[in-house]
């Protein structure tokens, strides 16, 4: 069993192979680094994961697999994540999955690229893209309160596929984006 603490930032530099163990996070604060490879067993983040108010962050300069199940099954939510990879490389969510994040999506500057599912990501809180995001033809659904913080750099332009704001708070828009196909509020 791995615990990280509120406050606590772990950093892994080499493989993360969690041997069927659980994941959780304590309080608000605390920080996963993923920085390499993650083992795909079937229980990439642990037999268990409790999000708690911490942060996954996949950052490696290779291709890392956004991973949303414990098992083949058994789907699970982040409370922060963020993606700050670099030298080209891509953070791509599992495929045919739904990636749900229960606060804050980061993509963290220009360097860090990111594909979404083809099917649902859904953001509770902000969705921040400072770097590449690809739609994959799928939807992003805001379900909180919170913002769109869109790319501020022309090279970067945040687009997607199919936007929802499915939340009775407010959502404020701060940066550029564009929809490629269906935009409902």
């Amino acid at each position: 069993a791995l615990q990280i603490e509120a406050d606590a930032e772990l950093d892994v530099i080499s493989e993360f192979y969690d041997n069927d163990g659980s994941l959780t996070f304590v309080g608000s604060g605390g920080l996963l680094r993923l920085r390499g490879p993650i083992t795909d067993d079937n229980s990439e983040l642990g037999t268990s994961f409790t999000p708690a108010q911490g942060t996954v962050c996949y950052c490696d300069d290779a291709a890392q697999t956004v991973f949303t199940k414990i098992d083949a099954t058994t789907a699970f939510s982040y409370y922060n994540l963020s993606i700050d990879n670099f030298t080209a490389a891509v953070a791509t969510v599992e495929a045919g999955t739904t990636l749900d994040v229960d606060n804050h999506f980061r993509i963290m500057d220009q360097d860090a690229s990111f594909t979404s599912t083809s099917g649902t990501m859904t953001v509770g809180g902000n969705f921040e893209c400072q770097g590449t995001f690809t739609h994959n033809s799928g939807t992003v659904t805001l379900d909180g309160t919170g913002s769109i913080v869109g790319s501020r750099d022309a090279n970067y332009d945040t687009v997607f596929n199919v936007l929802n704001i499915d939340t009775t708070g407010t959502v404020t828009v701060d940066g550029d984006f564009s929809v490629a196909s269906t935009f409902t509020i």
